[in-house]
């Protein structure tokens, strides 16, 4: 309202001010002097024209601002300025109207000898508006938000609200786009806009991620002094990419990468930053120990009998140097895979090293626990359990044992739900005191879990004894979504006679259609179907998948609108 008020007041003074006559519709000023700060209240009347005049231009381009006074030239004017500087891509963007800001204020606004406009300013078209649409794709509920902006040199015309709700198709299975690829601008036309077409997008496939498709630009059509039309069309718009990057990725071949992507979408390569620098690799160093073969390495810690040793193995890479330290000491190569054996031990020891190389240096350690007891100790994934692993999954059993003279692997098979509930051992499998195994299982709902003993003598005969539990995921019913032209439930054709049906499930093995098409489908995809041409027809199409723990169905109705 403070705009509007202070453009009235403005058109008012200039009107009598300076012919003492109504201003003409088709309004005209030639800008010959260089305004700023200092020409502010200024008492010269054609300084004061001066300043008023770039008052009523601002204000006729619709840009918004604080105004300082009709003959005022302070902050807000400055402002004003900035901003339409921007708008044309005048740079630098001082605020100060000087040459180059003074040359479009008279394309756009400069008397000719006959006291007409230099430039007829065109009406507005469609190609004068740009869009956002917020969200940039379409959500569930199917609504977005369009937000207009006007661009480019022209008056009445195509109009567009700020902003309106429009209605979408939701595409869950569509992913947003997150970068593009564009042709080359167009020339700026008469109306102040270029454009430019998306070649290809990514990801594959994607939608929506709001494409930046056209821009104000400057059209040098006419020559302001003379009125000759040139018709020489040159864009004389720079686009100044704005570049975004992602992280640095980790070291990997001693070079790091990011992706750097113009927000501006320019389609140029200025001041694109590096995407690749080298980098030192980090070290890694892994120490294990195994007792009876390499077969049962370990990370530790690790269980043996008192007056045993164990060998220990490492393998490292990155590195330059290593050294030992703990239960034992000195340089070491920084690869060793024949093992290195410790010699008997009594007491619990930590071997560990370190190795450093240009990206740093890397420790590991490795615990060995003798003991003079008998015992057994049998895990699931290095892990005493119980453990759950997916349906036709492996889990890797791993044992170690301390003063026995023979061992055995013994399975035990659940039966939940039968009558009644029962556990069957398997055969008892003669192992090594130290040893791993993989195992597979399958769900079934009457046996959902299974154990493992370790079951082993020491020399007088005694038994000792340790068990893992490894529990099997149940399988989770099967699902089923049916779209119709990307709509669930129900969806409506207003012309032609063509619906894309299509649909995804999880936990089916196979799908069957009915109602309105039939034939065994595939477990997820699309297919296109043809409606009789009757208005008002209502069809529905049903699909049902099955699997091992059950079936589902989706539905969807199709209505022919009139």
């Amino acid at each position: 309202m403070k705009l509007k008020i202070f453009l009235a007041v403005l058109l008012s003074v200039l009107i009598f001010a300076v012919t003492g006559q109504a201003l003409a519709i088709s309004w005209c000023h030639t800008f010959n002097t260089n305004l700023g700060y200092a020409q502010s209240n200024s008492n010269d009347i054609a300084t004061k024209l001066e300043v008023m005049s770039l008052h009523v231009a601002l204000l006729d381009q619709g840009i918004s601002y604080d105004p300082d006074g009709a003959v005022t030239y302070s902050t807000g004017t400055s402002e004003g300025v900035k901003q339409f500087q921007s708008k044309y891509f005048i740079s630098p963007q001082s605020g100060w109207t000087g040459p180059l800001t003074r040359t479009k204020l008279n394309q756009l606004y400069g008397c000719t000898s006959s006291g007409n406009p230099s430039v007829s300013v065109p009406a507005c078209t469609e190609s004068n508006w740009t869009y956002v649409l917020s969200p940039s794709t379409c959500p569930s509920f199917e609504m977005q938000t369009k937000t207009w902006t006007r661009i480019g040199n022209c008056t009445g015309g195509t109009t567009h609200p700020a902003s309106e709700t429009i209605f979408c198709n939701y595409k869950p299975s569509v992913p947003v786009c997150l970068s593009f690829t564009y042709s080359n601008w167009s020339l700026c036309a008469s109306s102040g806009v270029k454009t430019r077409t998306v070649v290809s997008s990514y990801p594959a496939g994607c939608a929506g991620g709001n494409p930046v498709l056209s821009q104000s630009c400057v059209s040098n059509t006419t020559d302001a002094n003379t009125n000759t039309d040139t018709n020489t069309n040159i864009n004389t718009n720079t686009c100044v990419p704005d570049w975004v990057c992602s992280d640095w990725s980790d070291c990997a071949n001693s070079q790091q990468t990011k992706i750097c992507v113009d927000f501006n979408g320019c389609a140029v390569l200025t001041n694109k930053p590096s995407e690749t620098q080298s980098c030192a690799m980090p070290p890694t160093v892994d120490i294990k120990a195994w007792v009876a073969t390499r077969a049962d390495l370990s990370d530790g810690p690790i269980l043996i009998s008192s007056n045993k040793g164990v060998y220990l193995q490492w393998t490292s890479s990155n590195v330059d140097s290593c050294v030992a330290s703990g239960g034992w000491i000195g340089t070491k190569n920084t690869t060793n895979s024949a093992g290195f054996y410790t010699g008997q031990l009594t007491s619990s020891q930590t071997y560990t090293i370190s190795c450093a190389g240009a990206g740093g240096t890397v420790t590991d350690s490795v615990t060995v626990n003798p003991t003079i007891s008998p015992i057994t100790d049998i895990k699931a994934e290095n892990v005493n359990g119980p453990i759950t692993i997916s349906n036709n999954g492996t889990a890797t059993l791993s044992w170690e044992t301390a003063n026995v003279s023979s061992c055995s692997l013994i399975p035990v098979t659940y039966c939940v739900g039968c009558n009644p509930d029962y556990e069957v051992e398997g055969t008892p499998e003669s192992v090594l005191d130290h040893g791993t195994k993989s195992v597979t299982l399958s769900y079934s709902q009457y046996v959902p879990k299974k154990s493992y003993i370790i079951s082993c003598k020491d020399s007088s005969g005694n038994i000792v004894s340790d068990t893992v539990l490894v529990n099997v995921s149940q399988l989770n019913a099967p699902s089923v979504a049916l779209r119709a032209n990307g709509r669930l439930s129900s969806a409506a054709i207003f012309e032609g006679n063509s619906v894309s049906l299509t649909w995804t499930s999880s936990g089916a093995d196979t799908c069957t259609a009915s109602e309105k098409w039939s034939g065994s489908k595939s477990v997820s995809g699309s297919e296109t179907v043809t409606m009789p041409d009757f208005s008002g027809l209502t069809y529905e199409y049903s699909l049902t998948c099955s699997g091992p723990t059950g079936k589902a169905e989706s539905s969807v109705k199709v209505s022919r609108i009139p």
